[in-house]
């Protein structure tokens, strides 16, 4: 009777043994496909709840949505912008006093279908009633679908004058996911830069003139 329980012992083993390979045979692909280095970590006593599930199409939709990041950093030098909306003579609080500002929220990154899911929103405040691209504060974080987080380290104005402001924003995409029911995760580092024009702005405000107008 012992023999039979060790084949199917040796069976089961055989056949996660398996599994584990096929998984770790996928990350790797995944890995050189994208670029992005990942981890395999089993699920332990974490909450699954709290992690979102992907499926393979779901996996490659948001490492393409980091690489596409970093492939126009490389590429291009800046990395392009679209207006998501803006908030005009708006007020925020300084030291004691309230400063007007425009604030303007571009999402940053190349236009797709199949990476619409996820936006990297900045936030930029000009000061309304000061003359050229002065610039109160920007800021950029991570929206939509979850799975993966933008955490800034360092961010500023390379240069503002009349005609134009330069951005560079440093940080890294943490992901983490489970997959196949192991959890994946990665962290890549990541910079990025944009410039606004005056000409943008203007184009902008008009954008967002509009808008108001017809609500």
């Amino acid at each position: 009777m012992k023999k039979p329980l060790k084949n199917l012992s040796f069976l089961l083993f055989s056949i996660g043994l398996f599994g584990c390979n096929q998984l770790e045979n996928e990350v790797e692909e995944l890995e050189q496909k994208y670029g992005i280095e990942m981890q395999i970590n089993e699920i332990g006593d974490r909450d699954p709840e709290t992690i979102p599930t992907f499926d393979r199409d779901e996996v490659e939709t948001l490492l393409t949505y980091v690489k596409m990041f970093k492939e126009e950093e490389q590429q291009e030098g800046h990395t392009s912008h679209y207006l998501g909306d803006a908030l005009l003579e708006s007020v925020r609080t300084g030291d004691e006093e309230e400063i007007p500002v425009d604030s303007y929220r571009l999402y940053l990154g190349t236009k797709g279908e199949e990476v619409d899911v996820y936006n990297l929103l900045t936030t930029i405040n000009f000061y309304s009633d000061r003359d050229g691209m002065v610039v109160a504060g920007v800021d950029a974080v991570r929206t939509g679908r979850g799975g993966m987080n933008w955490q800034q380290s360092a961010g500023e104005i390379i240069d503002a004058n009349q005609e134009q402001a330069e951005f560079y924003l440093e940080g890294e995409w943490l992901g983490e996911f489970i997959y196949e029911g192991k959890i994946l995760s990665f962290t890549e580092p990541n910079v990025l830069s944009f410039i606004l024009t005056q000409e943008e702005i203007e184009e902008y405000r008009q954008q967002a003139s509009n808008i108001d107008a017809v609500s």
